[in-house]
């Protein structure tokens, strides 16, 4: 990307990169995201599905110390312990950028940025494509700009896109298959392909 568009990359860099999805009430069968914001969070309070929103935000967050640390009494106290985790799950929508707006039809529209598309790899010392541009571009119909709200040229993104067929690689699943990933050395995504399919995924460090 930076041999052919080297001033998209380095805008990048400069601005960051904002995404917005919206999510409608109900949900959208003819849309492979077309989970509405009620089913997605199970419930049809506006104020819960913001508090679940945020404290989905947890499992991305890395946390500076262990239980061990927090003193047992108030372990045992729920009610605290709950604000404790909302307070650091606030924290960490603030540190990634996110933030929800209610639309007047009911719907939910989530904001994402402005941040880094292009990170460092630290184990590898190199600049790597941390980012899912592409696919929120041209498939799932989010509104993805620079930083500064402009929009990205189409030409860039969608060169970017051909990069990725070009490099990507089909897994040939077969039951039982354990598959391992390094986000910060490839990225990963799928196909179409036709129903019953059941593959379960979890992150880990």
């Amino acid at each position: 990307m930076r041999d052919k568009y080297p001033d998209f990359v380095e805008r990048l860099e400069k601005e960051g990169m904002v995404s917005r999805r919206v999510m409608g009430e109900e949900d959208d069968p003819s849309s492979a995201i077309g989970r509405g914001w009620k089913s997605m969070f199970s419930t049809d309070d506006k104020l819960v599905a913001e508090q679940r929103f945020v404290f989905s935000l947890l499992s991305l967050h890395r946390f500076p110390f262990t239980f061990s640390r927090i003193d047992m009494d108030y372990k045992q106290n729920l009610e605290h312990l709950q604000w404790f985790w909302f307070l650091i799950a606030t924290s960490r929508a603030a540190e990634l950028g996110v933030k929800l707006e209610w639309i007047g039809d009911g719907s939910m529209r989530r904001v994402i940025g402005p941040n880094q598309p292009i990170k460092h790899d630290k184990s590898r010392d190199r600049k790597i494509w941390f980012n899912g541009m592409v696919t929120s571009y041209t498939a799932f119909g989010d509104e993805v700009t620079f930083g500064s709200g402009d929009a990205l040229p189409d030409d860039a993104v969608y060169h970017c896109l051909h990069i990725m067929e070009e490099e990507s690689v089909a897994i040939p699943w077969q039951k039982g298959d354990v598959l391992f990933i390094d986000n910060l050395a490839v990225l990963h995504g799928r196909k179409h392909f036709t129903p019953p399919r059941r593959v379960l995924a979890a992150l880990c460090k």
